[in-house]
């Protein structure tokens, strides 16, 4: 508070009454709603249909924006409430690991509110979302699955509920069609409760044993743990678990038979890594001989604000609609403060050997991109790279030491020596950044990489690894914040010695090929500071941060590659019009990707191609001129 009392020339004593008053009146608020709310069920007459509209109040709340809903449900004889008016302190809540994960805090609140819909048989949801929202793409899901009881007789009913997504072009006449069909279709569920005398429905009063979101994996032995494809660090991972004990397998490379697969049992709205991981699942559920109770599938997790972290939750929602039991655990260890030690729960820990993987994969990669473009023997890049990452996966599964896995760098640093290269004319370097999944997955960027490449440049892709040391940096201050001084001393640790591996590692490339290991994350952080405070958590302050840093090391320009409808990358889209200008018309082209063919994207990279090579000469003619 003191930085804020300065800028605003006040104390900081005066500021802490401020804000005590600001708190104590939107107590005061709140508890009025909550009054407002239990006055009107009380008074609900025999009959009455009544709506929550389950929403964010800058939705629900504006007639603009809502189209002015409450009073259309008021001429068709229906009340509407207002989500707050509900006192969501008294939900029954039969999920609470689903509530523990939400870690939007509104989701929260829309899941306490699901829970006090379903209970009352009075109450039906309306639910009022808004065209290409980020957390209501995994929410609303949920939000339908919260809806289902279980009646007296034990069978299992879903509670009906609206979905409403408005945009700019929503209008009355729509709106209204969708009121009126809602409404007579609860007249006929009542009609039908009333036929078959259901009773009112009850709710077990702790969670359920059929419930999806039981997450507990504890001990996978006698399981294969399945890994997403996302570079060949998986193979990695996948061989560090097998020297630790633990049967692992890396799931094919997603296809278009995987995203045909993935879209059957998502909504179409969530991003495209969600739709490709799910559907890598639901492909090892199909194979011939797949025994369900010797499988686990490994998707990690995170706290937000990025919709990575609810991927795993709503997985174990479609395996359930796939017909699979909930015993098949997802290992989904969080990026929070115990994510070391989620890793504990098998035989052996398997971290420190799968970070010696990814950081030799990475490094691997980082020559061949520095090779490839040069090559003049046809895939005598990819063959070195091949092999060395063949003999990477050899060393972790034998569980070789750090001593160790540095000779065989030496190795693999004479086999890329071999890879024959003309380098008498430079190529125009080019930066890919973005959502560290799609940038990583070669059939979710349409192969991005190879295209470039094809087009005249030298890419270098920002690394596995850099997002590591940024949650070892993330960890740490979420340690002073929580003054916990044992976690900020481990993470701090833990980054000098993984940092102090992969300098061990990459130390006989770099006698041939240059630097290839990470910086600093701070530096990283430093650099986008000027366009995005380190506040803003996740992937757009890294792209931000790396789009600066490769200018600094003569990039011609940069592809910020996303997901459609990527929340961090759309921030990322819009500041990179302004690094644009500041670094004197570098180009930075943004892609979005959904997995659909796009007509006009080798038109889009071929004129980025254009404006890149006319940078490199220019800013290559000023180096010349200045030396």
């Amino acid at each position: 508070l003191l930085p804020l009392a300065r800028k605003l020339g006040v104390s900081k004593g005066r500021i802490i009454r401020a804000l005590d008053a600001a708190l104590a009146t939107q107590r005061s608020f709140e508890a009025a709603c909550i009054e407002r709310g239990r006055a009107i069920l009380d008074g609900i007459e025999p009959g009455q249909k009544v709506c929550v509209i389950v929403s964010r109040p800058y939705n629900g709340c504006d007639p603009g924006i809502s189209l002015d809903m409450p009073r259309k449900l008021r001429k068709m004889n229906v009340l509407a409430l207002p989500m707050d008016f509900l006192d969501l302190r008294t939900a029954n809540i039969t999920e609470p690991q689903l509530q523990e994960q939400m870690y939007w805090k509104y989701g929260q609140r829309i899941f306490r509110a699901a829970h006090i819909i379903r209970d009352d048989p009075r109450l039906n949801a309306i639910y009022i979302s808004n065209f290409s929202c980020g957390p209501d793409s995994f929410i609303i899901s949920m939000f339908k699955e919260l809806m289902s009881y279980t009646d007296e007789d034990g069978v299992e009913h879903r509670k009906p509920a609206l979905v409403v997504e408005i945009d700019e072009h929503s209008a009355d006449a729509g709106v209204v069609t969708r009121l009126e069909a809602f409404h007579e279709s609860l007249k006929a569920v009542e009609e039908h409760r009333l036929a078959t005398r259901s009773a009112r429905p009850r709710i077990p009063s702790v969670q359920s044993e059929k419930s999806p979101w039981r997450s507990e994996w504890g001990d996978c032995s006698g399981r294969t743990l399945y890994i997403p494809w996302m570079g060949d660090h998986a193979q990695a991972m996948a061989a560090a678990f097998r020297h630790c004990g633990q049967d692992a397998e890396v799931m094919p490379i997603g296809d278009e038979e995987t995203l045909r697969w993935g879209r059957q049992y998502t909504s179409g709205k969530e991003c495209l890594p969600c739709a490709i991981t799910t559907g890598d699942m639901l492909k090892v559920l199909n194979k011939p001989g797949f025994h369900p109770d010797q499988a686990a599938f490994f998707m990690p997790s995170g706290s937000g604000p990025c919709r990575f972290g609810q991927y795993n939750c709503l997985q174990r929602l479609v395996l359930k609609q796939a017909g699979m039991p909930n015993s098949i655990p997802i290992v989904a260890p969080n990026q929070d403060s115990n994510f070391y030690k989620h890793f504990q729960r098998f035989k052996k820990d398997p971290t420190r050997l799968a970070f010696d993987g990814i950081a030799a994969i990475d490094l691997l990669f980082k020559v061949l991109l520095k090779l490839r473009p040069y090559e003049t023997q046809a895939g005598a890049a990819d063959k070195a790279y091949e092999y060395c990452v063949h003999r990477m996966v050899q060393a972790l599964e034998r569980g070789l030491s750090e001593k160790e896995m540095a000779e065989e760098m030496k190795i693999c640093a004479d086999e890329f020596a071999r890879v024959p290269v003309d380098r008498s004319k430079r190529k125009p370097l080019v930066s890919v950044v973005g959502e560290i999944y799609v940038r990583s997955h070669t059939f979710a960027n349409d192969n991005i990489v190879r295209q470039l490449e094809s087009l005249g440049a030298e890419v270098n892709l920002a690394g596995f690894a850099e997002w590591l040391y940024y949650t070892n940096y993330t960890r740490k201050k979420m340690a002073l914040r929580w003054s916990d001084y044992k976690l900020y001393l481990q993470n701090i640790l833990k980054n000098r010695i993984q940092h102090k591996i992969e300098r061990s590692f990459a130390g006989p490339l770099e006698a041939v090929f240059g630097h290839l290991a990470e910086g600093n994350i701070k530096d990283v952080i430093d650099a986008a500071a000027p366009y995005m405070h380190e506040s803003f958590e996740g992937e757009a302050v890294l792209s931000i941060g790396k789009i600066v840093e490769m200018h600094h090391h003569q990039a011609a320009g940069a592809v910020n590659v996303m997901p459609f409808t990527c929340m961090p990358s759309t921030i990322v889209s819009a500041i990179a019009r302004q690094i644009t200008r500041d670094f004197a018309g570098m180009p930075i082209l943004n892609i979005s990707y959904d997995g659909q063919q796009d007509p006009t994207l080798q038109t889009r990279l071929e004129a980025f191609m254009h404006q890149v090579n006319s940078y490199h000469k220019t800013v290559t003619q000023a180096a010349v001129e200045i030396h």
